[in-house]
């Protein structure tokens, strides 16, 4: 079967997926690479054998950011053969799209051409900033299970090791999570991974916002008596995500560290949505990561 082919955008402030999630696919160049504003991007790419460890069955072939010059950087450091001056050019030339931006009040109008055409579409973390918004861009699919979006660490190492220990937790109570940076952006790789542990299904009672001193975030408690801390730390220095679980019988901790792994995965995922052309992340499970982002706002 040929390689799916796939159309990146980028760029929007602080994220630098164009260059990971294309690597990924395509491999890169190293001389270029080495000169990815990113630095962590590199740090991690260069600790894996390519191209063992990188996806075969998919390529990033089409690049467009708001500047022709940093798509001609990354389409060097991430092998990409070609540069739109439109991503509009893009319909007709890929199977799919990623949306490798998450500056989230975008994502709506930069959807829509795809969403019309009736392309499969990766939306990167968060779909919208308030479940209006999902709604909106959901009502332009064309057919059911068109858009995939999430956290990668949703497919994280370290949370499906976890997720093996879960049960000889007993009955869970209370979990904690926090992540760096800020909160609308940034709260979806905790809430997703959450998400993944406790269920959509919790309906909410009560929430508590909390905002003070670089630090955002909401305690949600739910209606069967179950509690949730969700945290964003502005100027925190601390690299990596964290989260602990809390049951009758015993507690577990959870640090994020293999960004490769967790960026490979979710980008594995899309591929399969691709081709059987439905996305394997629910509508519902979005809306609800949406929601609970929107309660910390």
């Amino acid at each position: 079967m040929d390689k799916i082919k796939l159309g990146v955008i980028g760029l929007s402030a602080g994220n630098g997926h164009p260059y990971s999630w294309s690597a990924i696919c395509n491999g890169y160049d190293r001389k270029y690479m080495d000169e990815c504003p990113f630095p962590i991007i590199p740090q991690y790419l260069y600790k894996q054998n390519f191209p063992e460890s990188f996806i075969s069955d998919a390529k990033v072939t089409h690049i467009w950011t708001q500047d022709r010059k940093i798509s001609e950087h990354v389409a060097r450091a991430s092998k990409i053969e070609n540069i739109v001056d439109d991503y509009h050019e893009m319909i007709g030339r890929v199977d799919g799209i990623l949306l490798a931006r998450d500056d989230a009040e975008n994502h709506l109008e930069m959807s829509r051409c795809f969403l019309e055409a009736g392309m499969m579409i990766y939306i990167d973390k968060p779909l919208a900033f308030n479940t209006e918004t999902a709604n909106k861009i959901f009502s332009l699919a064309k057919f059911d299970d068109q858009i995939f979006s999430c956290s990668a660490l949703y497919y994280a190492r370290e949370l499906e090791e976890a997720l093996m220990e879960i049960p000889m937790l007993g009955d869970l109570n209370y979990v904690e999570a926090h992540t760096i940076k800020r909160w609308d952006t940034y709260s979806a790789h905790i809430i997703d991974p959450v998400l993944r542990i406790v269920g959509d299904k919790l309906k909410i009672k009560e929430v508590t916002r909390i905002k003070n001193y670089g630090v955002q975030g909401c305690l949600l408690q739910m209606e069967n008596g179950f509690t949730v801390l969700l945290l964003a730390h502005e100027n925190a220095t601390i690299s990596t995500g964290s989260i602990r679980v809390f049951g009758t019988k015993h507690d577990l901790a959870i640090s994020f560290c293999d960004t490769f792994y967790s960026f490979r995965e979710a980008l594995k995922q899309f591929i399969q949505s691709v081709k059987q052309r439905r996305s394997t992340i629910s509508k519902e499970h979005i809306l609800t990561l949406v929601d609970w982002i929107e309660r910390g706002i």
